[in-house]
């Protein structure tokens, strides 16, 4: 009895923890994804505009379709960590410090790459659908295995 009581014990603990991580994770997705969103709303205004802006102004769309694009890149490597580490695998060290790839693209470049970025971003949205999916799995297979316990 007492060693069931200790095991029922370090189970809740174990859930406990991570419970707290995976509510960390859902809150570090959520403001990704709320920043991501408002990025895509001010490029998406910027972009309707940005043939009657200054130089100056037109420098600062270019940054803003680069920190949003990053964004997405950022989102979609947390949201990879996110589903390896739900998957019990080891996670890659890359995805641990975050991609540094940020060479300033041109004109050029942003243009072609507006409909790669479009793709990438509806990719990204199928694999937040499929992370929330499972998190809800791994909770549901975590508090089954406690109400089976007691």
């Amino acid at each position: 009895m007492m060693a069931l009581n200790s095991e029922l014990q370090s189970s809740q603990g174990t859930i406990g923890a991570l419970k707290t991580s995976v509510k960390d994770l859902v809150f570090q997705n959520q403001e990704l994804l709320e920043k991501n969103i408002s990025l895509q709303e001010s490029s998406a205004e910027a972009l309707k505009v940005s043939s009657c802006l200054s130089e100056a102004q037109s420098s600062a769309v270019q940054q803003l379709r680069f920190e949003l694009s990053h964004c997405t890149e950022e989102l979609d490597s947390l949201v990879s960590l996110s589903i390896s580490l739900l998957k019990g695998q080891e996670p890659n060290p890359i995805m641990l410090f975050g991609s540094d790839s940020r060479a300033i693209p041109s004109d050029e470049d942003l243009s072609e790459d507006f409909e790669s970025r479009l793709a990438q971003v509806k990719c990204l949205r199928h694999k937040i659908e499929d992370l929330r999916s499972m998190i809800s799995e791994h909770f549901a297979t975590q508090l089954s295995s406690v109400c089976h316990v007691q």
